[in-house]
């Protein structure tokens, strides 16, 4: 067998090193001749990493493999590069299902498709938990749920307060969601956008939104025409390899869902039961905003033109509350006060989503910070302001589709921004007195 070239030679290059399907009784088949695609899914608000493995078979796999949707998938692939050998991955799933089987014409082949999972998100679904959790925070909880039940250790961001709950009967990983929910951060109080999920690497945070956005870019993407060398014809390799193939602008400017969903206004009102009081909290956008860190450094909107923030009523939520629940507690989880700053610091980011695909590097991970530049429609007025500066700017990474095929790798990533990196103008100036 020839050894691959470690070296890039192309952007969108990949290096599969092995790919191998273990079946439940223990019989081990090396399906890299079989191989034809893998699509491999991380998602910050999601629990694990997914997705699925297409094979040509014309060996009848299922019935001598005996894949019956307990099987494990191991793959070791990497970008090729200078540290090729230190960035290899090897990645073990379980495969769950068996979702499609297409019959080739002319040769008796057909495709399969097996979808798979992490091992851990198959554990969590064939586990409950019923615990009481006494004086401990939150992130505390979350490491003793996932060690004891799963055996899984996570890097936990420290939450505010000690808290007593009792998780009824749940999968551990919705537990931790749960606990998610209602967690502020220790160091800044007013983070309350935690995330609990699982990146490449098979790490697992738990994690506020809010100290992410405190990262640094740590690449720029560009939107440019593909760029040669005159002389020889071949193709500037590091400033290709980091163009956007294309882009797709998600969601943008929706004010009357912002409005609605609490982004600039809500509120949230705790019922004691006990005590027959109703207690309010109320958050407005301009208010908070400056007290966590951001991804875009100037605001959704002009502050002095801002007409949102007042109407706290736009969005409100209701929430039981049982004095001295337990023991000595007043107040365990102060979840109305949680709540408001979370309904808008969670929705802040879906006001300014970009959707990029690019050619693949699997050195990425979801929660990374990173820069784009995507050209405007305008002609440029010099060679500094070709690009939008309403879309360009820093992003977060919050999802990507790893897109394996045989030799090729691109990834479609989902960026977002909870702002703009220009200002937006209090008072409006295009096109005064008729002109452009």
């Amino acid at each position: 067998m020839t050894t691959p070239n470690p070296k890039i030679l192309n952007p969108g290059d990949v290096l599969i090193d092995s790919i191998t399907i273990e079946s439940a009784p223990g019989a081990i088949l090396d399906v890299r001749s079989q191989f034809v695609s893998m699509n491999i899914y991380e998602d910050i608000f999601a629990n694990g990493l997914s997705g699925f493995i297409v094979l040509v078979d014309s060996l009848n796999l299922i019935r001598y493999l005996q894949i019956t949707g307990r099987e494990k998938l191991r793959i070791r692939f990497a970008t090729p590069g200078e540290d090729t050998d230190k960035d290899f991955l090897t990645k073990e799933f379980t495969i769950y299902k068996v979702s499609s089987e297409v019959k080739m014409q002319g040769d008796g082949k057909k495709l399969i498709r097996l979808e798979f999972v992490s091992p851990t998100v198959y554990q969590n679904a064939q586990l409950r938990i019923s615990r009481a959790f006494s004086d401990m925070p939150y992130s505390d909880m979350v490491k003793a749920i996932m060690k004891d039940t799963l055996g899984v250790e996570v890097n936990a961001c420290p939450t505010l307060g000690n808290r007593n709950i009792v998780v009824p009967n749940w999968n551990p990983m919705y537990a931790v969601s749960w606990l998610a929910k209602r967690s502020a951060a220790e160091t800044i109080p007013e983070a309350c956008d935690y995330v609990f999920y699982e990146n490449l690497n098979g790490n697992y945070q738990f994690m506020p939104l809010s100290l992410l956005k405190k990262r640094q870019s740590i690449v720029k993407y560009h939107h440019t025409p593909t760029s040669r060398n005159p002389e020889t014809g071949e193709l500037f390799l590091k400033k290709e390899f980091y163009n956007i193939l294309s882009f797709t602008i998600g969601g943008r400017g929706d004010k009357m869902r912002e409005v609605v969903s609490g982004v600039y206004g809500n509120n949230a009102v705790a019922l004691d039961i006990v005590g027959k009081q109703a207690e309010t909290e109320v958050y407005t956008y301009f208010t908070h905003r400056d007290r966590i860190p951001t991804i875009s450094k100037y605001p959704l909107v002009s502050k002095l033109s801002d007409t949102y923030s007042g109407n706290v009523t736009a969005y409100q939520k209701l929430f039981p509350k049982h004095s001295f629940k337990y023991d000595t507690v007043e107040d365990n989880d102060e979840l109305h006060t949680v709540s408001t700053r979370r309904q808008s610091q969670m929705n802040q980011f879906r006001t300014n989503t970009l959707t990029i695909v690019v050619n693949g590097d699997s050195r990425r991970r979801v929660g990374e910070i990173v820069s784009v530049d995507i050209p405007s429609t305008e002609d440029p007025k010099g060679k500094d302001d070709w690009y939008d500066p309403y879309l360009s700017g820093r992003y977060m990474i919050t999802a990507i589709l790893h897109e394996l095929g045989d030799g090729n790798y691109t990834m479609k990533m989902e960026l977002v921004k909870d702002g703009y990196d220009e200002r937006i103008p209090d008072v409006q100036t295009f096109g005064a007195g008729g002109d452009f």
